[in-house]
């Protein structure tokens, strides 16, 4: 039992020291931070900042475009069917209209013929 204790304090203290170790780096990068502000050294932030700035903006107008062009492929798609649905109606009305044409022409030859017995 007292080695299962001993081994817990001795991990325990390790991960102790190790925390200790990480918040001392965090603390020291954070005062290093704090100075380097205080003495503007750190201008190399600010054109990443804008940058950072700039591709957001830049990333919001690329996903209106891209909702904008989407909503006009759509359109664009709606409007060839219905352009597709109007011509397949003209080709079916030019093959009922060469129907009709062929059939008068039936009906006008057998008239002729008829007119021609008779006399």
């Amino acid at each position: 039992m007292e080695s299962i204790i001993h081994s817990h304090r001795l991990s325990t203290d390790t991960l102790r020291a190790e925390n200790a170790r990480l918040r001392l780096n965090a603390s020291n990068a954070l005062s290093d931070l704090l100075v380097n502000t205080r003495n503007n050294s750190i201008s190399s932030i600010h054109p990443l900042l804008s940058n950072l700035s700039d591709i957001q903006s830049l990333n919001k107008q690329l996903q209106l475009n891209a909702v904008q062009l989407s909503k006009q492929t759509k359109h664009w798609s709606v409007s060839i069917t219905k352009l597709q649905d109007t011509l397949n109606e003209l080709g079916n009305l030019e093959i009922v209209g060469q129907t009709m044409e062929s059939q008068l022409n039936d009906i006008d030859s057998a008239i002729r013929n008829l007119i021609l017995l008779k006399n």
